[in-house]
């Protein structure tokens, strides 16, 4: 597990960085996750300045909520949940496969579609959600 929550002075991450189960950078300065990231579990990203995510990334969970992601990168794929409260995001990505719940209470998306309407979108790009879409933390 790789720890570096609450370094706001931190901005960026190492190219090639490898992290076996999780990586923690909540309340960071960190914008972005480097393309060629690799993490064996989850990440925790709640209250970052976190923006992007790579294409045809995969990893157990994402937490990012109240980050400012605005878009969900293609070919995203989780175990477990997507967790996007109070983000900016508004629209879905082709690809995007969530074996869990999708949390996007306060987004955009919660403003503009229903519940069903995400999912139908979701699936429609070549994605799915196995859980529910949940719209309130």
């Amino acid at each position: 597990v790789l720890f570096l929550t609450g370094s706001k002075k931190l901005k960026m991450l190492p190219k090639n960085l490898e992290v076996h189960k999780s990586l923690y950078i909540s309340d960071t300065g960190i914008k972005r996750l480097p393309d060629d990231i690799k993490i064996g579990g989850s990440i925790l990203a709640a209250n970052s300045k976190l923006e992007y995510i790579p294409d045809n990334f995969s990893v157990n969970t994402i937490n990012a909520i109240s980050s400012e992601l605005k878009f969900i990168p293609d070919n995203l794929t989780l175990l477990n949940d997507l967790v996007l409260n109070r983000t900016n995001v508004k629209s879905i990505p082709n690809n995007l496969k969530i074996g869990g719940d999708f949390h996007c209470g306060e987004t955009p998306l919660q403003q503009k579609y229903t519940r069903e309407q995400i999912k139908k979108m979701i699936e429609d790009k070549g994605g799915y959600v196995k859980g529910d879409i949940f719209f309130y933390t």
